[in-house]
């Protein structure tokens, strides 16, 4: 009976290591192709619309600007296929790619707007593993707190932050900017006062069992701080 039992047991357990092989394989597959077939045809698309945009502006200002607005359409939507890529591509379901991919939205954003800002997260980044949903609301959380720092908050410089602390992943962001009047408390039974995407980033929270905490008062700046459970 013992090794009726370790033989059924060992078949669930090869059963679930090949369906989780699979899955992965299958992961792969999708990020690859919607990189190379829809982010190249979208690609294709913004600079045909440009390439048409700058040969009829002159003659057709009309023209032109729909042929602009194409092209901008079309970069926006291959920035949000690369989200998706990066975000079920299982070669990346780890916490430092997340920071990685954190780090180059805010270079690109900040430093656009003149911002100086630091980052600082856990040494042991390579080794935390992030569920797909995990990575990917997380760092949209992250994407729209530097966002509106980047817009909104008329800022000098930004600081953000990832930590672990008993069993959770940490994110801060805090700004020097204008900062803002809260009209509620930031808590799942009152919601944040609209604008800015901030009912959304506590309802990306919530989906991940987390918390999410703005703070800020006008003149003071601004600090958003997460809290992720992690397995």
């Amino acid at each position: 009976m013992a090794l009726a039992l370790g033989a059924v047991g060992y078949s669930l357990y090869r059963y679930r290591v090949a369906h989780l092989s699979e899955l992965e394989r299958v992961r792969t597959g999708i990020a690859t192709d919607l990189h190379d077939d829809i982010g190249t045809s979208l690609a294709r698309i913004a600079m045909l619309s440009e390439l048409i945009q700058r040969k009829v502006a002159s003659s057709h200002p009309d023209a032109g600007a729909l042929g602009l607005n194409v092209a901008e359409t079309a970069r926006g939507l291959m920035e949000a296929m690369a989200d998706i890529v990066w975000s079920i591509d299982p070669r990346r379901d780890d916490l430092s790619n997340l920071i990685l991919r954190i780090r180059h939205f805010a270079a690109d954003t900040l430093e656009a707007q003149g911002i100086a800002w630091n980052f600082q997260g856990p040494p042991e980044e390579e080794s935390i593993k992030l569920t797909p949903e995990q990575r990917r609301q997380v760092y949209l959380i992250l994407k729209e707190a530097i966002y509106n720092i980047a817009r909104h908050a008329g800022a000098r410089s930004a600081r953000l932050t990832l930590r672990l602390a008993h069993h959770q992943l940490v994110a801060e962001v805090e700004d020097d900017g204008r900062g803002f009047p809260m009209a509620m408390e930031s808590d799942a039974s009152r919601p944040l006062r609209p604008g800015n995407g901030l009912g959304n980033m506590q309802a990306r929270a919530a989906k991940l069992g987390g918390s999410l905490r703005i703070e800020s008062q006008p003149g003071r700046g601004a600090c958003v701080l997460l809290n992720v459970p992690l397995a």
